[in-house]
């Protein structure tokens, strides 16, 4: 979410607490409670297995979550479940919980729940169960409050079909996860798990074991963001480089041993508006950092805006905008659209001649950059009359 004041987050938060509707944040700066970790993207690549298990003839998907937080990728999964599986197959979720620290800062004895309970003392786990309650997937989740080497063995003999590891980060913590879940996966089960940014040999396994000796959460290498505990506990789990998108990893269990989904790179990004969509309680979900991205994404939400087409100077690697890949002008296909966004700070007349060139005035052209200096002079303030 982004607000524009305090005020306005905290009376959004208490609107969706009194009214029953899941309170959905991205936001780190979020003055009241962040209640999504995940990327979308890589919710997207639950949404493509849950929707694979329909393609090959699993009917009831069995899932169980490591780390659930605050529901965000428990009620995205939910959702899929309605949608691909007509409501049958069930969510095991397990969480400790035991973040205490943060939590709304309200005014105590104001605002009561459903319940009667002060909102001003909510914690995660209030926000997990509120948020699933009030997206209406209650019925398809189980929740198991305690930490995942406790709670695991609890389970007895239980199969599932999917597996999501996103619990303790630690080196020891992923490592014990997998060892514990790789055994109650099913036939042809599905064993994934998030923040898998840097893997051996990108990052050395020296600097790996060095990093996670060290207990650093996440590094930089190269420019890029990782936590070595994850990158060093994979490696020694599967052995080799596995799939992997934008973070997001899985391994299918087969008899002959781990095997790798690399249809799931060019399958995820089509699931992108549907995660969108089962996390939207407002118009202000981020989807985005830099700035008009985010705006874009701000107006598709609340105006279900398709967008067919992303056209980008230099387009990023295995990054994508709401589903779409960007490409670069000249190796873009014109196809069927209503509108044309502009939002580049340079060259603005020529892209907006080209824009003309291809669809005349027949289509309404939106500038961002309309009236304001290039991007010399816009970063020079003296420039700003």
């Amino acid at each position: 979410m982004r607000f524009g004041s305090y005020d306005d987050a905290r009376y959004y938060f208490i609107d969706c607490i009194l009214n029953d509707r899941p309170y959905w944040s991205d936001n780190p700066a979020d003055p009241i409670m962040q209640t999504i970790m995940g990327s979308v993207s890589r919710m997207a690549a639950l949404v493509a297995l849950i929707r694979y298990f329909m393609e090959t003839g699993v009917r009831a998907p069995r899932i169980l979550e490591i780390g659930s937080f605050c529901g965000s990728s428990a009620v995205t999964m939910a959702r899929a479940l309605l949608r691909y599986h007509e409501g049958r197959g069930h969510i095991t979720c397990i969480d400790p919980w035991a973040w205490t620290d943060r939590h709304p800062r309200l005014e105590r004895n104001t605002w009561f729940d459903r319940n009667g309970k002060d909102i001003a003392t909510y914690t995660y786990e209030d926000m997990f169960h509120h948020n699933v309650r009030s997206s209406g997937v209650a019925d398809l989740i189980t929740a198991h409050k305690g930490f995942s080497h406790d709670v695991l063995p609890a389970l007895g003999d239980a199969k599932f079909d999917l597996v999501y590891v996103d619990g303790d980060h630690s080196y020891e913590g992923v490592l014990g996860d997998l060892r514990r879940c790789a055994p109650l996966l099913a036939e042809n089960g599905i064993l994934c798990g998030d923040d898998l940014d840097i893997q051996i040999p990108d990052l050395e396994e020296a600097k790996a074991r060095q990093y996670t000796f060290s207990r650093a959460e996440h590094i930089r290498n190269w420019g890029r963001i990782g936590c070595p505990g994850i990158t060093l506990a994979l490696h020694e789990f599967f052995g080799r480089p596995i799939t992997c998108v934008n973070g997001f990893f899985a391994q299918q269990k087969r008899d002959d041993g781990w095997q790798d989904l690399p249809w799931l790179k060019t399958a995820a990004p089509y699931s992108i508006d549907e995660v969108r969509k089962s996390l939207h309680s407002g118009p202000d979900l981020d989807i985005q950092r830099s700035p008009h991205p985010n705006l874009l994404a701000v107006s598709s939400l609340q105006l279900l805006i398709r967008i067919v087409a992303v056209l980008d100077d230099n387009p990023p690697q295995e990054v994508f905008f709401q589903g779409i890949v960007p490409v670069r002008a000249e190796d873009w296909e014109p196809c069927d659209c209503d509108l044309i966004i502009l939002s580049s700070d340079c060259a603005q007349e020529q892209m907006a001649r080209r824009c003309r060139e291809l669809y005349g005035d027949a289509i309404p052209l939106l500038d961002l950059y309309a009236g304001l200096p290039g991007p010399v002079a816009k970063y020079n303030m003296d420039n700003w009359n």
